[in-house]
């Protein structure tokens, strides 16, 4: 048995994706479902993930490091053109495949995936830190655990305020 699956493979049924997590507890609408594409499922995905988790431990060639990122790019492709609301994503594949298919895979909307290829490095993104201060005090408030990893757009975080103010839970929570 190979340790290393094993634990992620526990690690993945422990922990549920962060914009699902705040669907379920707070009743938002702000992760969503993919289509995938045709020859395409979770598990080939899992697999693919795991091959460039590998490839960062290891030293790869200019070659393989070229063709890896070719990968990532068509595949990135195939879900843009699966699901028409990653359509304002297209012109991103070049730059970012990997964080938009982290989004989709990790559940995340299109605002929410755009917000972060247009802010890299999210919470560390100094040119957000008050939105970020103001996100992380409003996460603070859940009235459930959250493993955080997630910063959602204005958008989607709107909807979290607004129903964190529907449910009472948030009487000090920030709202400009």
């Amino acid at each position: 048995m190979d340790l290393r699956k094993e634990i992620r493979r526990i690690l993945l049924e422990w922990f549920e994706k962060p914009s699902e997590m705040i669907d379920k507890n707070l009743g938002t609408i702000v992760s969503h479902t993919y289509s995938y594409p045709p020859n395409v499922d979770r598990k080939t995905l899992e697999k693919f993930f795991d091959k460039i988790y590998k490839a960062q431990d290891s030293r790869l060639s200019f070659y393989q490091e070229e063709k890896l990122e070719k990968l990532k790019e068509k595949l990135a492709y195939l879900f843009v053109k699966q699901n028409p609301e990653l359509s304002t994503l297209k012109h991103y594949v070049p730059y970012d495949a990997w964080h938009i298919l982290n989004g989709v895979i990790s559940g995340y909307n299109p605002d929410d995936i755009l917000f972060f290829i247009t802010h890299p490095g999210g919470y560390a993104n100094p040119s957000i830190k008050n939105y970020v201060k103001k996100v992380h005090e409003t996460f603070k408030k859940f009235p459930f655990t959250f493993s955080g990893g997630y910063l959602p757009s204005p958008k989607s975080f709107e909807k979290i305020k607004k129903s964190l103010e529907e449910k009472g839970i948030a009487e000090n929570a920030v709202v400009n």
